[in-house]
């Protein structure tokens, strides 16, 4: 049986923390020259906060009495990564990679960004 393949994932990506309450958008900035479908591929060098990584609305994991907390994404380690290959020296992010966060949650692509999204779509993201 032939193993399954795995799609690179690219800017504008959807992703979901399993803590947080909304989707958001996934960014690829440390690779500057590879691209799929016109978008930057992503690699283990892409988890800095508010950069890469945008808050998922409130985290779940800071409970208060007015309701949760705003997530503030803390990316630890990419797992999952394209172990054989490298872009500008990092894996590249697959649609199965995950990211832990050190509030608790596990992040997951939820699209690989290959699929270009209608314009109105792309502007929620971005309020």
């Amino acid at each position: 049986m032939a193993e399954k393949s795995f799609d690179y994932v690219v800017s504008t990506a959807i992703m979901k923390c399993d803590k947080g309450t909304l989707p958001s958008l996934f960014t690829a900035a440390a690779n500057t020259t590879y691209f799929v479908q016109k978008k930057l591929i992503g690699t283990e060098f892409d988890k800095i906060p508010m950069v890469n990584i945008k808050p998922f609305g409130q985290c779940l994991m800071k409970p208060s009495p007015g309701g949760p907390l705003p997530c503030i994404p803390m990316p630890v380690l990419w797992t999952e990564v394209k172990e054989n290959k490298r872009v500008m020296g990092g894996r590249p992010l697959l649609d199965k990679s995950c990211l832990n966060c050190a509030c608790g949650g596990r992040i997951e692509f939820q699209t690989t960004g290959q699929i270009p999204m209608p314009h109105m779509v792309t502007k929620i993201f971005e309020k």
